[in-house]
């Protein structure tokens, strides 16, 4: 992360950036400093000190003579202001860079169809290639695979599972339906489910109104869907929105009906992107950094309104948890995929 520098002659800090994470026991959480000395400082050793506060909380202050730290004993769930400032001989505090960061993890389950970009949106979210992507309609990913990262001082795990209506036997499915529970514990706070823009297949049609016969309310609350290949609508001079409303007055198969029923079950919450043209845009709604802004606003709205909770196990009473109900949901999900490409065959 970047923070704003105040200097005083040839003395300058500059880019802080903040890494946090889970501390190694406990239910507290740690950040890692790490800033850099603008070119042209005195050469020799320098005292930094540290402070750092929660609002309402008292500032603490450490020091250090290197250019990181690590500050431990962080509340989780809690925004968090540092400052970093060069100590000279003479004891004047001069140099100071700031940043605020929060410390909790969003842990973001990937679901969708092999060939609609979902590991590229885990890459455009993310904003670097973590999860491989190849040009071809056939599947890259068949096992599900996590891959973090600090984003604006905010910790995103995504976890990257195979395509529904991918050919994967369901002997090899239960393990990484197994390995998604485990790499989103204790539990997701967020399910992207990732739909291209455009008229569906009679498979995703089947994939969609399982989705709205199996997922229960709770697990509703902790869902958003991303359209992708926005380029295609750019082209068309349509928004995701004219888009969406041009689908509920043709409904005559009731393919888009089922659309528009999953858009309002996951509380109106969705968002465009495109993963190959929209990467160098830089203006307008056109724009994947824009975009994923908003995606960013959505999901802390949508934690926010969960109280901060992820889906968990024990929700209350008469609610499916994630060690069964998600596990049964996605093992349901994928026979129905697997079902649909044999008949295919």
């Amino acid at each position: 992360m970047d923070g704003s520098f105040k200097s005083l002659g040839n003395l300058a800090l500059t880019d802080l950036c903040v890494a946090v994470d889970r501390a190694e026991s406990g239910d507290q959480w740690k950040a890692d400093l790490s800033w850099s000395l603008q070119q042209g400082m005195e050469q020799g050793p320098h005292k930094f000190l540290i402070s750092y506060y929660s609002e309402g909380a008292v500032p603490q202050t450490i020091s250090t003579e290197s250019c990181c730290a690590t500050l431990t004993g962080l509340q989780p769930d809690t925004q968090y202001t540092a400052s970093v400032c060069t100590e000279t001989q003479r004891s004047e505090k001069i140099a100071t860079v700031s940043a605020t960061f929060h410390t909790s993890e969003w842990r973001i389950v990937l679901l969708g169809k092999s060939g609609d970009g979902k590991s590229s949106t885990g890459n455009t979210i993310l904003g670097e290639e973590v999860f491989e992507v190849k040009s071809s309609p056939c599947a890259v990913t068949n096992r599900c695979e996590d891959r973090s990262k600090t984003v604006n001082g905010r910790k995103i795990t995504l976890i990257d599972t195979p395509g529904f209506l991918d050919p994967i036997t369901k002997r090899d499915i239960e393990p990484e339906i197994t390995k998604c529970l485990t790499l989103s514990s204790p539990g997701p706070h967020a399910f992207i489910m990732v739909l291209k823009a455009a008229r569906f297949t009679q498979g995703q049609m089947d994939i969609l109104n399982k989705i709205l016969e199996l997922f229960t309310s709770e697990v509703f609350k902790h869902a958003l869907i991303v359209f992708t290949f926005g380029e295609e609508l750019r082209v068309r001079g349509q928004t995701i929105k004219q888009f969406l409303e041009q689908c509920s007055n043709q409904d005559s198969e009731k393919k888009d009906a089922t659309l528009q029923a999953l858009v309002k079950k996951c509380g109106d919450r969705y968002h465009v992107i495109d993963n190959r043209y929209w990467q160098e845009e830089q203006r307008g709604e056109y724009c994947n950094r824009r975009q994923i802004e908003k995606l960013f606003d959505t999901i802390g709205e949508m934690v926010q309104r969960n109280s901060g909770r992820y889906y968990t196990e024990d929700q209350g009473e008469g609610i499916t948890g994630v060690l069964k109900g998600l596990k049964d949901v996605l093992t349901k999900l994928f026979d129905v995929g697997r079902l649909h490409s044999e008949a295919q065959k």
